[in-house]
């Protein structure tokens, strides 16, 4: 799993996640959650769910507030082991 810097996208700052389970049964599962923190604080949860076998991306985005704020993203999820798995981005600071 990898996830992206946060950019800007015209009134919006977005994060993505990719995910190669491509060794899961095709009766497995995972749970991804994509969070994306704005100074420090989570403004935004996004859940997804994927059966079987996969390799995929996974993204979400915030309307941006005035001036500038720092921003991460924080993808963590699990597997149908309950193997836990959790990837950062750097904190970047963008303005809006």
């Amino acid at each position: 799993m990898s996830v992206s810097n946060p950019n800007h996208a015209g009134d919006y700052v977005w994060g993505e996640t990719h995910w190669n389970c491509s060794t899961l049964p095709a009766d497995g599962g995972a749970k991804i959650h994509l969070r994306i923190l704005r100074d420090g604080e989570v403004v935004k949860t996004s859940e997804f769910w994927q059966s079987g076998p996969f390799s995929n991306s996974f993204g979400t985005g915030v309307r941006c507030v005035g001036d500038s704020h720092t921003y991460l993203i924080h993808a963590w999820g699990f597997d149908n082991d309950l193997i836990q798995y959790h990837a950062y981005s750097q904190e970047v600071t963008l303005p809006c």
